[in-house]
């Protein structure tokens, strides 16, 4: 059994690593840090809003190369590749949540943002 970030992951010993399961363990952590973020006041966001979005922007979370990292009204995803942020980020446009890539020195990070268009 292994910890991740408060989630009990039951995986079999010498299993290969899947990015479905990864993302999956991201989605899972996001909800939960999101809810409570939006609980404690530390996000501003409508829940059923963060809900629908993040439930739009869940196959985004399995090609982010790290942990999201939450503001206050966004999630940040981090890439090393800018075009699988973009074609992502195009993804989610078409979707209708408000989504932008940003450049970094090392890559890119998508924001998505909760309030609505």
């Amino acid at each position: 059994m292994l910890l991740f970030f408060g989630l009990e992951v039951q995986i079999p010993l010498g299993a290969k690593q899947d990015v479905r399961f990864e993302g999956k363990v991201r989605y899972e952590w996001a909800i939960k840090e999101g809810l409570a973020r939006i609980a404690d006041g530390r996000m501003h966001v409508d829940k059923g809003a963060f809900l629908s979005i993040m439930e739009k922007s869940k196959e985004a979370l399995n090609y982010a190369d790290n942990i999201p990292e939450f503001g206050m009204e966004a999630i940040y995803l981090y890439f090393s590749n800018r075009e699988r942020a973009a074609h992502i980020a195009d993804q989610l446009r078409s979707a209708g949540i408000d989504a932008d890539v940003q450049d970094d020195k090392v890559g890119s990070t998508l924001k998505i943002s909760f309030t609505r268009k």
